[in-house]
């Protein structure tokens, strides 16, 4: 999980920051997980997402609908796993598929990622722009049909709900913080972290499956509205930090 992947400095820090704390607030139930673990006491923690604003990612249409696209948008950075992504997009070339798929971001291994693009000859195919505003992600979101993530650590995802509120078909990797937004054949897939050959069996049922990716829009979209609302998920933060501020000493 997230805190176990940090350093031994790190999760101390954590640890004595959240003993003095009145409350501490995470975003997904495995962080509070994590937070037990490092002895933060289960009452102290309020669990709820940022949120996403639903009126700038709105879902134009029924995924199903729309171009075979595969967008990620997650850094280049090792917890990622941006090179099982493209990996599993070489799977696809090879077995004959005409997938395209964009990854954007920056971050240290774009190069490499770059190189690992080149390597598998698929500049044709897989595009990695660097760095993209998150302004744009929106429009991006709104032209893909299947959203990938192949991180091996996170916590309530906030690009994974932004895809979920756009309409766009989650493919991610089968770790807690995923398996709690999503209902995997129903809702989205999930895949075995790490495991390029799983993720391309993933990325192939989806493409394949149109009528699942329709139902998947309306039931993510409807998810989202109802648990990440970002109006409301602000109003209750700041209904939990005036609390908080009651309590302080």
């Amino acid at each position: 999980d997230v805190l176990a992947a940090r350093t031994w400095v790190q999760r101390q820090v954590v640890a004595r920051v959240c003993a003095r704390a009145v409350r501490v607030h995470a975003v997904s139930e495995n962080l509070v997980d994590a937070l037990v673990d490092q002895r933060v006491p289960r009452e102290k923690i309020e669990c709820f997402p940022v949120g996403v604003d639903l009126d700038r990612f709105a879902s134009p249409g029924a995924a199903g609908q729309r171009e075979g696209h595969i967008l990620g948008v997650r850094k280049h950075d090792a917890v990622y796993q941006n090179d099982v992504i493209v990996a599993a997009l070489g799977l696809l070339r090879d077995r004959g598929r005409n997938v395209r798929g964009t990854l954007l971001g920056g971050g240290p291994l774009l190069e490499e990622r770059r190189a690992q693009v080149s390597n598998l000859g698929l500049e044709d195919r897989v595009l990695l722009p660097g760095h993209v505003e998150h302004e744009r992600i929106p429009e991006s979101l709104a032209s893909a049909a299947i959203y990938v993530s192949a991180s091996r650590s996170d916590g309530a995802s906030a690009s994974l709900l932004e895809a979920m509120a756009s309409g766009c078909f989650p493919v991610v990797a089968g770790i807690r913080a995923n398996e709690y937004w999503i209902d995997s054949g129903r809702t989205g897939l999930l895949f075995d972290v790490g495991d390029p050959v799983s993720l391309a069996n993933a990325l192939e049922k989806a493409l394949d499956d149109d009528e699942l990716r329709r139902e998947a829009a309306a039931l993510n979209r409807a998810r989202v509205v109802r648990e990440a609302k970002h109006s409301e998920m602000m109003d209750r933060l700041d209904g939990f930090l005036r609390a908080v501020a009651l309590k302080a000493p």
